[in-house]
């Protein structure tokens, strides 16, 4: 996955350089994936581009989470 805490939307280069360089430095160093490949988490503080949404909703294997439910995660595991 992938996080950025900037007062800007993520940028669509963020999935290119994960799945270009990221990903394979991973399989390199021997790190395993199952059969369908990595699951790809970003996490946004400032939301994302429309090229990040229409990716996640063509793609199964990608997920956008915005702070939002990552305070709504963290408040329902308090309780």
């Amino acid at each position: 996955g992938e996080c950025k805490w900037t007062r800007k939307q993520m940028e669509g280069n963020v999935l290119s350089d994960l799945e270009r360089f990221k990903i394979p430095a991973m399989r390199q160093a021997g790190i395993r994936f199952a059969k369908g490949g990595p699951q790809l988490l970003l996490f946004s503080r400032s939301g994302f581009k429309h090229a990040l949404y229409k990716a996640s909703e063509e793609r199964d294997d990608i997920r956008l989470v915005d702070v939002e439910e990552v305070v709504a995660g963290l408040t329902a595991a308090d309780e």
